[in-house]
Order: C-alpha cells, then structure tokens, then sequence
C-alpha cells in the first residue's frame, strides 16, 4: 500500500507543476487513418492526386498500422516521402478534429465495418538447429474508434515445451477511442510516449545522426502495443480524459521480467526474451514489476505544456553489482522520477524539452529548436544535461548512452535541398562527466556526417555518405582514443515501372592509439527490386561481399524483408550474403511470403578469411509468413 500512496503523490505533485504553467489557447488536432483512406473514391476530386502522392499514401498506411493514427499535422515530417507539395491533397482529404467535438460510439456499427486481420510468421535458423520459431497475430480494427488484437509468440530455438509452456509470450490488447470524456482506453498491453522521452517512453527512439525532424521526439501518449517484443511495454490499464483544452492521462502495469534473482535480489534485468537453456528458462517471469504513473497536459494554438510521472517497485530488492560506473544509480525501492515538457510552434520556429527530476533529486534535461526556413532549408540544434546518478529506467530520450544519463551534448543538423539535390550536414559533441562501463575516467566523444545526394529521375538517385566518429575507450588510463570514418557510395535506379536495381559501396577505416595496425573492412551489395503493378508476383533479392578485419570494423546493412519483419545484419569477417524475398498476392484477402538468407564465410590462406569466432562456415534462414486480411 505504502508503494502505490508513494506513487499516486508523486503524479499529483507532477499535475501541479503543470497547472501552474498553464495558458489559454486552442488547438486542431488532425486524425488520420486507415479508413479516412480507404473511402476515398476514384471519382473524388481529391484523388485525382492519389498517383501522384502514391508513395506518400503508402507510407501513411504504414505509418498508421505501425502507431496508430496521427493526431498532429507535425507528424506528418516523420514521413519521408512528405513535403509542402502534398498539403492542399492532405487538407482537402483529412478531416480535423477539435477539442471537445464529440461523435457518438455505436458499437454495434463500429463491429460491421471494422477490418480484421490474421498474420502468422514462421522462422528457423541453422544456428538453432532448425527448431523453429512462431508468431501468430490477430487483430480487430475499426477506424480509431475500437481495435483489438492478440499476439502468440515463440522463438526459435527455445525449449519452453520441456515444462510444460506451449507458447513464450502472450500479448493482448483492447484500445476504445473517442468516448465522452474519454480520449482513449487500453486495456492489456500499451506503451506511452510522452515529452521528449526524459521519464517515460516505451518502444523505439532514433540516437544517431541524421535528418533535423529525427532531433525532436514526437509524442504519441498513451496507444496500443501490438508488437511481439517481450519487454519493450507496460501490462495493465490506462485511460486518456480530455476536458476542453486539457488532457490527463493514467496507468497502471503489473507484469513479469526475466532477472537474475539470487538470495539477496535479483543482481540484473534480461532482454532477450529468449529462453533456449535450462538457465534461461529458471530465469523466464520470475520478477515482478510495478508501474503506476500519468500526464497531464494543456493544448493550445501555438503551444503544449505537459508534465509525467512514473513511479516503480519489484517484488525482489535491486542488488545489482555496485561499480565505478553505477555507483551513483539508484537503487531504492519504490523509485521514480516527474518531468514537464514544453513544445512551442511560432512561424518557422518550433521550440521544445523536457525538464526532469527523480526521487533522489538528481536531473535531466534537454532542450531543442528546429528552423524551417523554406526552399528545403531546414535546421536544428539539441542540447543536452544528464546528471550522472539520474535514474528513469522506463525513459527513451534522445542519448548517446543507452539511458539518459552522465552526458552533456549538443547535437545538430542542417538540410538543403535545391533543384534535384539534397545536402545534409549533422555533428555532436559530447562529454562524459562521470565512468561509463568499461570506460575508467571521464571521457568525450565526437561524430560528424556529410551527405549528398542527386535525384536523376524517377525512382533513380545516387547519394554520398562521409561519417567520422571519434570516442575514447578503455578502463586504464591513459585512454585509449579511437577514430573511425566511414564511406559509402549507393546508387539507384528503375527499370520502367517494373525493377528498381540498387549498388552499394561501402568501406571504413578505423584507427586506436593502443594499435599500430590500421583496421578497416568494406563491403559490396547488389539489389534488385521487383514490383510489377497488378500483377500478384513481387520481390526482392541481394548479394553482398564482405571482409572487414574484426567485430569493431563491422558494418550493417539493412536488408528488404516481409510486412512487418526487419533484418539489419552485422557483416564482419570475410564472407558473402544473400537474400531472395518473394511475395504472392492471391487476391485481396490472402498473401503470402517466402523468404530465404544466410551467410557464407569464405575459407582461405588469410587468417581473417575464416569465420568469426562461434561461427559456422554457412549460416541459412528461412522465413514464411501469411496475412489473412478482410
């Protein structure tokens, strides 16, 4: 009981701060999604435009199936393939809602026009013994108003049959929108995105360098999971209420983790979510965690303000290994931490951070601008202040680190985009108060990238990559400086409507001041995309050569895989890779994948010709997956 007054006082302390900043001012707030899409009619006028912004249709489906609807023009910068071209068809297309309109919720025809949807994926790997592994999803959606979905999920490789559990994971959710008073309710699984990720953010958040719009992170609240990662959400109830200009939000989770536990705690927290050996199986939900927390919220024409709280308990005490580095992290039971966000829009300019405490008084903060200056001029800058003994385990602020925490940094980006050209430029500076893990002193780091790129046609461009990132490693002084510069050079073009083909160069160098050696690796791929309109056949395919000298030349490549499926492969080693990716489209219920990969390390007279240490010679996958859709 103690825990959860402990817990609900710390929301009310965090609701007043906010009030006490409030203004008066509106805001219109877009919903976009799948059925606002679906409707429209070839006859409409507004889709007369729908070939044109054909790759833009694509990524808001995308988008909307991955997080839910968008509630905020702003958002519409995540998408790629936007710009300003696009806004006379989106506003002509999307209908705005306002605070305090109401639309009535009949649920009965909610169920007759919702859209269901059946996914199962199946995968195996010679590296688990072909024992493969499942995910079965089901979901329910109707418009924004009411959605619900189930997710079954096994891995490959794992052994949970041996006592007894036929399915690892389970997940469930049931999100209503829109009634009454009600924003949004969720029960079962949820994540919650709020400020700029400084107290709570579950899921995803882009760390490195690049485009200005991936400075700033775009609060989605309080939505439903619908993934198959065992640990990136909460479990329980949460509920959005809107009155007027205001929102407030709500949760509660109760859920298992995976932990080393021994008689005097559990000394660490897994992440895995695998569970192959009998060791991984005794560790599998054996902790249990606590969350409670909420945020509150004031929306207005050209400003937010917003302030959270989470608070945190197990049932085992923390008895992580005390080091240099952590010393200074927390390790008090119930914890938690309050921060109140800001988010300011006045012409081109757009302001915004996240100011944070935890329970020991020790703070975060982090503070941005973006300029769009129009004629693709845009520009921002991030700065951050992470002490070193904050501690907020469920945050997912922009960071160097893994958490946000013993770092001061600024972060900028530039963009130009002229006539058939585009130029980025982006660099960060950082420093490190404090040790970090494997790092014996206070340390600094630095990392620049330059790239640019010609449109030359329809679905064809070739861009130019330079990225320079120095750090300093090592748990001995002096520390050791490390400086690695990475090149790449890919180039695209379409064959007709039918084949995009894609080349890519790409090489690094890499130099230690403990090391007289000059490490470095390259790596050639070749793509092929086939896509014909109408036509139930598509796919895709790749070959790539590799050598790079160790683990720390490697060099990752993003690899085309089936809906909902991603690859992102480590090469290093000296090796070839391949993929085939093939799609049948039986009609507009039933589709199918059928993916195949793996990696060949080659043999030869030079040492680093072999296989990676662990690894075998040739390493196949192999995926199907199956989408029943109606």
């Amino acid at each position: 009981m103690r825990r959860w007054i402990w817990a609900l006082s710390l929301m009310a302390a965090g609701a007043c701060c906010a009030e006490v900043m409030a203004a008066q001012v509106g805001q219109e707030t877009a919903i976009i999604n799948q059925d606002t899409l679906r409707r429209l009619s070839p006859r409409d006028s507004v889709t007369s435009k729908m070939e044109e912004f054909a790759e833009l249709y694509g990524e808001l489906m995308a988008y909307n199936e991955e997080y839910g609807p968008l509630f905020s023009w702003e958002e519409l910068n995540m998408l790629p393939a936007y710009d300003s071209t696009a806004d006379e068809w989106l506003h002509s297309t999307i209908r705005l809602w306002r605070p305090g309109e109401r639309e009535p919720f009949r649920l009965g025809e909610l169920l007759r026009k919702g859209r269901q949807l059946v996914l199962f994926r199946s995968k195996a790997r010679s590296a688990e013994h072909w024992k493969p592994g499942a995910t079965l999803f089901y979901r329910f959606a109707s418009g924004n108003r009411l959605q619900w979905g189930v997710t079954l999920d096994h891995d490959a490789g794992e052994m949970i049959f041996r006592r007894g559990i036929w399915i690892d994971f389970v997940s469930f959710h049931l999100q209503l929108s829109r009634i009454g008073t009600f924003r949004r309710i969720v029960v079962g699984d949820y994540t919650v995105r709020f400020g700029q990720g400084l107290v709570a953010w579950n899921g995803f958040s882009f760390n490195g360098l690049g485009a200005v719009q991936n400075l700033r992170r775009n609060e989605m609240g309080l939505t439903a999971y619908t993934g198959s990662n065992e640990e990136q959400f909460f479990r329980g109830f949460g509920a959005t209420f809107e009155w007027k200009r205001l929102q407030a939000t709500l949760f509660g989770s109760v859920k298992k983790r995976d932990a080393r536990i021994t008689s005097d705690g559990f000394t660490s927290l897994l992440h895995t979510g695998i569970h192959r050996t009998e060791t991984e199986l005794e560790r599998r939900n054996n902790l249990g965690e606590f969350v409670a927390g909420g945020n509150l919220s004031f929306r207005f024409d050209w400003l937010k303000i917003g302030a959270t709280v989470l608070g945190y308990t197990y049932d085992h005490r923390n008895a992580t290994t005390i080091r240099s580095d952590n010393r200074y992290q927390s390790r008090r039971q119930p914890f938690g931490s309050a921060g109140v966000d800001l988010l300011a829009v006045r012409g081109d300019w757009r302001l915004f951070g996240e100011w944070a405490i935890d329970g020991r008084a020790q703070m975060a903060t982090l503070a941005g601008l973006l300029w769009d200056g129009g004629d693709g001029l845009e520009a921002g800058l991030v700065y951050r202040n992470y002490g070193k003994g904050y501690t907020a385990p469920f945050a997912g602020a922009y960071s160097k680190n893994s958490k946000p925490l013993n770092e001061r940094a600024i972060t900028g980006s530039f963009e130009y985009s002229w006539a058939h050209w585009r130029l980025l430029c982006s660099g960060e500076w950082c420093f490190f108060p404090w040790l970090k893990y494997n790092v014996g002193a206070p340390s600094h780091a630095y990392s620049t990238l330059l790239q640019l790129s010609r449109n030359i046609g329809r679905n064809s461009l070739v861009y130019l990559k330079i990225d320079y990132k120095h750090s300093e490693v090592g748990s001995r002084l002096p520390l050791v400086k490390s400086n690695r510069m990475g090149f790449r050079l890919h180039a695209q073009y379409g064959l007709g409507e039918t084949w995009l083909l894609s080349h890519r160069l790409e090489y690094c160098l890499l130099v230690k001041s403990d090391v007289s050696q000059l490490l470095g690796g390259g790596a050639l791929l070749l793509d092929a995309v086939y896509s014909p309109k109408e036509r139930p056949l598509s796919g895709s395919a790749r070959f790539a050569l590799f050598r790079t000298t160790d683990w720390s030349t490697r060099i990752y490549a993003y690899e085309r895989d089936a809906m909902q499926g991603f690859s992102f492969p480590p090469l290093y080693g000296y090796g070839v890779r391949g993929y085939l990716n093939v799609r049948y489209t039986l009609n507009r219920t039933f589709d199918f994948w059928l993916r195949g990969s793996g990696i060949r390390y080659l043999s030869a007279k030079h040492p680093s010709a072999s296989a990676p240490t662990g690894k075998s010679l040739w390493e196949p996958e192999a995926k199907l997956q199956v989408r029943i859709s109606w």
